[in-house]
């Protein structure tokens, strides 16, 4: 059993991260949480966040004897997707050559900029999505309008064919409001 001095320590290691890379978002959800701002992460900025979670899990991994422990990061926003080429893609890349088999990883998106190019990635890079959306058309066309009114549902539905065909058990997160 550890001793208190060493269970606090363990657990001063975060080892796992939700990145917020964009408040930016191309939807005004009814309920949005978020201070919609153009304010967006940058590059050194996420990757400094990994080299502190890396620091702490190889701490962990000292203090627990296990070589195999896992950090993961999950990209967050407003939309994370505004930043795929600027923030996903390379910090996602850079941490898998830097810190080889060290972090899963995951993103929150509410679906609109998905493509099949970007699922590729997630799916070649075991990125995790959790997909927000609110249901049937009448439904999400209410709650998650783009900026000048009109839906998001048919943006949306059109990529859930190949997300379930690379990911079929993805989560669909939806808001009641």
């Amino acid at each position: 059993m550890p001793s208190l001095r060493e269970y606090k320590e363990e657990y001063a290691l975060p080892v796992n991260a939700c990145l917020n890379v964009t408040n930016a978002c191309p939807l005004a959800c009814k309920y949005c949480f978020v201070n919609q701002n153009p304010e967006r992460m940058s590059l050194e900025i996420a990757q400094d966040s990994v080299k502190y979670l890396y620091n702490n899990l190889k701490r962990k991994r000292e203090l627990l004897g296990n070589e195999n422990l896992k950090g993961t990061i999950n990209f967050f926003g407003g939309e994370p997707m505004l930043m795929y080429d600027e923030i996903i893609v390379p910090s996602v890349e850079w941490t898998e050559k830097t810190y080889p088999n060290c972090f899963s990883f995951g993103i929150t998106t509410n679906g609109v900029l998905l493509n099949k190019k970007s699922i590729q990635f997630f799916y070649q890079h075991n990125i995790t999505p959790l997909l927000s959306m609110d249901g049937d058309r009448k439904t999400q066309d209410y709650n998650r309008p783009y900026h000048d009114g009109t839906g998001s549902f048919d943006k949306i539905v059109a990529q859930i064919p190949y997300l379930l065909e690379k990911f079929p058990n993805t989560v669909f997160r939806m808001t009641i409001y």
